[in-house]
């Protein structure tokens, strides 16, 4: 037990002696002929560059008092907010836009682009009546010294992004490619709540119709502190810039088709059982959909547009609709097509027969027994003998029966 008391005692140790150098700094070496004066009222101090360093890591930060003794002592330890006390968050914005843009920032990792870096942090944070500048070993004034360092880092300043490019709203048709360039090309320090981040560009699909709201959230960020001390020189160290997060919205468009079978009398509901094909309005076919009794009669999700709908077949006990239905499939609705059917009955074509059947009755001369019947048909009822034929051969398959017409009776 009190070999583990001690362990933990130890590890507690060397957390706080850990954090203890993390808040302190000390002055490094100075930078080799890179010099500076700064001027207040007439009072020239000349100086050379040196690097300001944390004990422990030697990572290098800034001093944001020049002019000021830097302590041996621990630091207390604020972000820009806590600091404000110090530093307005405009300045704090733009001394972290600097420093960010300044010394390693991707090819700017010669030591003098450092010294730059200091220099213009100090350029922000003296008060007006103070002038800063570059000068040789001899204290003689060169304006345009690191003058293409100086232009870069404020071209970056000022052409700086917080967030990627993609915001606000976006609309798209359903099973359309989606894809969103950020042209603020940041894109690739976020994942995103839904879909693909690649090469500063977003990519999504499949999604069905409705509204997406998509987050990104920033994969690694390293928060730039201020380090405070009540008689010595505060210091900050280098971090991002870049929102932590971002979103946008994202609407897919489309509907879906319902067809109602009505009766085409009455308009009423009614089951028919029809297939039908949704084609394009280059007759391609889409889907094809089959209506079931007890269901509604859907097609799945389709884009915003205008399209066809053809029967394709239907229940043998109604007539068939040959028309092409013309339709409009408007976002997140359902769109609903009447298709109606006119019933074909059995007594119906029972009656069409019977009426030409009598026509012969009056004709029939004598029947003679029950396996012979001789008929004479005029020559005027030609066409309905061979419907007579027919209704004999159904009602009866025992018997002969002769037929012969007359030109002339």
């Amino acid at each position: 037990m009190k070999k583990i008391v001690f362990i933990f005692t130890l590890l507690l140790t060397f957390i706080s002696c850990v954090s203890a150098q993390d808040n302190k700094f000390y002055l490094g070496e100075k930078i080799p002929g890179i010099y500076i004066i700064t001027d207040k009222n007439g009072k020239k101090v000349f100086a050379q560059i040196k690097k300001i360093q944390r004990t422990g890591t030697n990572e290098l930060v800034y001093c944001t008092q020049p002019g000021t003794v830097l302590s041996s002592e621990e630091y207390q330890k604020y972000d820009s907010e806590g600091y404000s006390f110090r530093l307005n968050s405009e300045t704090s914005r733009k001394i972290k836009l600097i420093s960010y843009y300044g010394y390693m920032y991707q090819d700017h990792t010669d030591i003098r682009w450092y010294a730059v870096t200091q220099f213009l942090i100090w350029k922000e944070v003296l008060p007006e009546n103070w002038d800063l500048y570059f000068t040789n070993s001899n204290k003689v004034r060169n304006d345009n010294l690191f003058i293409d360092e100086i232009n870069e880092i404020n071209n970056l300043i000022n052409n700086h992004k917080d967030k990627p490019s993609i915001f606000g709203n976006y609309s798209y048709n359903y099973k359309s490619d989606i894809k969103i360039f950020d042209d603020n090309n940041l894109l690739n320090n976020y994942y995103v709540s839904l879909g693909k981040v690649n090469n500063n560009s977003y990519s999504i699909s499949d999604l069905l119709p409705g509204i997406y709201n998509i987050v990104g959230n920033i994969k690694e960020y390293t928060t730039p502190f201020f380090y405070h001390h009540e008689t010595g020189q505060d210091v900050f160290d280098k971090g991002d810039v870049i929102d932590t997060s971002f979103s946008f919205n994202l609407r897919i468009m489309g509907g879906k088709l319902k067809i109602n079978e009505c009766d085409n009398e009455t308009f009423n509901n009614l089951f028919i059982g029809g297939t039908y094909e949704i084609l394009d309005q280059d007759d391609n076919v889409i889907e094809t959909i089959t209506c079931h009794e007890g269901k509604e009669c859907l097609s799945s999700y389709l884009p915003v547009g205008k399209y066809k709908v053809r029967v394709l077949n239907i229940n043998d006990e109604y007539e068939e609709n040959n028309n092409v239905f013309n339709i409009n499939i408007n976002d997140e609705n359902i769109t609903e097509e009447n298709i109606c059917y006119l019933k074909q009955t059995k007594e119906l074509i029972k009656e069409e027969i019977k009426e030409e059947v009598v026509e012969f009755e009056n004709e029939t001369e004598e029947v003679l027994d029950n396996e012979y019947v001789e008929v004479y048909i005029p020559s005027t009822y030609k066409t309905s003998a061979f419907i007579f034929v027919i209704i004999l051969a159904t009602i009866s398959s025992i018997g002969i029966y002769l037929f012969f017409y007359e030109n002339n009776l």
